[in-house]
């Protein structure tokens, strides 16, 4: 997870998705037990807000989803807040895998309360830790999102996948730092923070690993970082 800053009510969201929802709440005879996905209307101003990228694996993705954040689906209809399943405030967007396990997973970290440096990529593993700069108030929300009951984002396998495509294409020079920035952004300060290092301060097994990673891209005819 990187920060990820609150962007305003789209131009159009009132009638497209608040007013629409709420005038078929009104319609509706109690109790309701389902709701219209008017919301879809906004998935493409989510993707811009986050810039193309999960709130949660802080990855590019080409294909999100709105994610009732603030009060799910289910909340909204059992505490008689349907409208709350229309408003701009309550959307994050999702990876669909992760939105998937949303029905029983436990609370997790909210992408706007966020800040630099609260997550990392291990290098060589790709797992995702939490660093010490996370507060102790927000530390076991944060942890509680890496576990495989919340998320699953330390080590969960379709994120692995996706997490050695990108490191095995900047190895093979077929990507850049630069271009890392956009869409995997901590994997671009990971591999920052290894080539900066001082060969006392990496173990020999990251000494070694990286020194094959500066071959590899020579052999491409590629710098590093």
């Amino acid at each position: 997870m990187i920060p990820v800053a609150p962007a305003p009510e789209p131009p159009g969201f009132a009638e497209n998705v608040r007013d629409k929802g709420q005038k078929w709440i009104a319609e509706r005879r109690w109790p309701i037990t389902e709701l219209p996905n008017y919301w879809c209307w906004c998935e493409g101003h989510l993707y811009d807000a986050f810039r193309g990228r999960c709130g949660w694996t802080a990855m590019a993705i080409t294909s999100g989803q709105v994610d009732h954040f603030v009060l799910s689906q289910s909340q909204c209809i059992n505490r008689n807040l349907p409208e709350q399943a229309y408003e701009w405030g309550n959307y994050r967007y999702i990876m669909p895998e992760l939105n998937s396990k949303k029905g029983r997973r436990p609370p997790v970290l909210d992408p706007f309360v966020v800040q630099p440096g609260w997550f990392e990529i291990v290098l060589p593993s790709l797992f995702l830790r939490v660093t010490n700069m996370v507060p102790d108030s927000r530390r076991e929300l944060a942890l509680a999102t890496l576990r495989d009951d919340g998320l699953g984002l330390e080590r969960g396998p379709k994120l692995m996948r996706l997490r050695r495509k990108y490191l095995q294409q900047y190895k093979d020079a077929k990507t850049t730092i630069a271009f890392l920035d956009d869409d995997f952004p901590l994997l671009a300060d990971a591999l920052r923070k290894l080539f900066a290092a001082a060969d006392v301060d990496l173990s020999q097994e990251l000494r070694h690993w990286r020194a094959e990673l500066i071959a590899a891209r020579r052999a491409a005819g590629a710098s590093t970082p």
